[in-house]
């Protein structure tokens, strides 16, 4: 979910925005899920039920869980920032390039502050890792005095540095079997990391059970190092389908992390939406919706109003709102996040655009078809301008948005956008993916439901040829599309022909005594 992050040259954990853009369509489950715009964390625990294509096309089912649905927070994994080939993707020329923004006398002094605190950090993290324990605690403590005179005695910011005095102080104290203990520590999490980042995560989990064992040891249960292994085993159990035990780390985390940080702090802020998320996917609604609440109030008072770490927080209680059905609650949070995103990136960026597909989905349930088109339409154009085709939430909104074209019967436009959607999906995967059939059979029943019978056939056949050499006859994607070609033939008056491919492709099944039977 998220990650020890160096902020302003100090050591700090930045609150896991972890969501993905969750599609019920075909095509997407038959992949990798696209990154979503909230986070970068996927899940395999949540198993979301398979759904097949439409005989027919149809309104699109377009809800909000599609596309921002909050993840669970177990990975902090490679596959969390799934990386997709940008294959297809607009030239500078097609980009909108956007004019250099002329910074205030304050900002650039800020900017300046944060180099120079960023060299500094990187001084005294090389003098620790060579073992120059000494060096390290002056440089961090030089570093601390900074911070404690740019932000305050008693912000965040300054509390986050010293504790990293302390930690320095720790290690220049400890004898030289604790210094070597130390440093084993670090091994073991980094060789942990790597195994989760290689979907190894039942061995990571045990080489970072070893790790928390030293960190005790050497640094103290209750140390900024300790509770942060704490965090890192909760999501690795809750990947293995762990969430009772995933869930009391979390818990014993934030609690720990509350008494020693206080509320306005980042690591505290990841706590809270670590468990928030949880307790959503375990269906614990109102035990999320407090959490959720706090991390906003805690980011308003740690990044301020505009910022887009406070932003995410309005998205993630809008989102469970919207799972809710509370539609009002739900409303006044994404809008207020999509304010937030406009005014700190702008109205042609992409994360407005993200809102802005959100707010549809909202609409959209609303029954508000006119303002779906609206919010879609718009994000469509932002995306065009500047994301790749391959985007994951950009191949999700014109999904919906050609479904809703279709259901709308906006032919044209739908085409449009499934030839849009079929060159990105050629040159991603090539013809002979799974992920392309779905989208060119998608292609040719809108083609067959307008009656162009002709054109849609030769698709229908291809998918067939494909899906037969990829996929068992009892698979329900082949079926779907048995179904869907044979129906195709029997309206275009090729009943004969129709009556042979079900025959041929009958699904065989097995009576309780494991008999074959039709």
């Amino acid at each position: 979910m998220s990650r020890l992050l160096k902020t302003f040259g100090i050591l700090l954990l930045v609150s896991g925005v972890v969501a993905s853009g969750c599609s019920s369509s075909s095509e997407e489950q038959a992949t990798e899920q696209p990154t979503s715009e909230m986070a970068k964390a996927a899940s395999t625990k949540v198993n979301k039920p398979s759904q097949t294509e439409p005989s027919a096309p149809e309104a699109p089912s377009a809800t909000l869980q599609e596309i921002v649905v909050i993840e669970p927070p177990p990975q902090v994994k490679a596959k969390e920032e799934i990386k997709i080939p940008e294959v297809v993707s607009p030239s500078p020329a097609d980009r909108e390039i956007p004019e250099p923004v002329e910074l205030s006398e304050d900002e650039q002094a800020k900017q300046e502050f944060h180099r120079l605190l960023a060299v500094k950090i990187h001084s005294a993290d090389q003098h620790e890792v060579r073992g120059y324990w000494d060096a390290a605690l002056a440089e961090r403590e030089e570093i601390r005095e900074l911070v404690k005179e740019f932000y305050g005695e008693k912000a965040w910011q300054t509390l986050s540095a010293e504790m990293a005095c302390d930690k320095s102080k720790k290690l220049a104290s400890l004898s030289f079997e604790g210094k070597q203990k130390y440093s084993r520590l670090q091994s073991l999490e980094q060789q942990a990391i790597a195994l989760d980042n290689a979907g190894k995560t039942e061995e990571a989990l045990q080489l970072l059970i070893e790790a928390i064992k030293l960190a005790k040891e050497v640094m103290g249960e209750d140390s900024f190092l300790a509770l942060n292994l704490f965090h890192r085993e909760g999501e690795y159990r809750y990947s293995l389908g762990q969430a009772k035990e995933a869930e009391s780390l979390f818990r014993r985390t934030l609690a720990k992390r509350q008494a020693i940080f206080g509320t306005g702090h980042p690591l505290t802020i990841e706590s809270f939406n670590t468990l928030a998320m949880l307790l959503q996917y375990d269906r614990r609604a109102e035990e999320a919706i407090p959490l959720y609440k706090q991390a906003i109030e805690a980011s308003k008072e740690v990044w301020g109003e505009n910022h887009p770490q406070t932003a995410d927080e309005y998205n993630f209680l809008g989102t469970l709102y919207f799972q809710q059905k509370e539609y009002d609650e739900a409303d006044t949070n994404l809008n207020q996040a999509a304010e937030i995103r406009r005014t700190v990136f702008g109205a042609d960026h992409p994360t407005y655009a993200n809102s802005l597909f959100n707010l549809g989905s909202l609409a959209f349930e609303r029954k508000d078809t006119k303002q779906t088109l609206i919010y879609w339409e718009t994000a469509q154009e932002i995306y065009e301008k500047t994301v790749s085709a391959t985007d994951g939430q950009y191949r999700l909104l014109l999904r919906d948005l050609g479904r809703l074209y279709i259901s709308l019967q906006k032919f044209p436009q739908a085409e449009d956008i499934l030839e849009q959607r079929l060159e990105t999906a050629m040159a991603q995967w090539g013809r002979e993916d799974l992920r392309f059939t779905i989208v060119l059979r998608e292609y040719a029943t809108l083609l067959s439901y307008q009656g162009k019978y002709e054109q849609a056939e030769p698709f229908l056949e291809e998918v067939l040829t494909t899906q037969e050499k990829l996929l068992a006859k009892q698979d329900p994607q082949f079926q779907q599309t048995i179904e869907i070609y044979s129906t195709m033939l029997e309206r275009s008056n090729q009943t004969e022909k129709a009556n042979a491919l079900r025959q041929r492709f009958v699904m065989v099944a097995s009576d309780p005594n494991g008999n074959q039977m039709k």
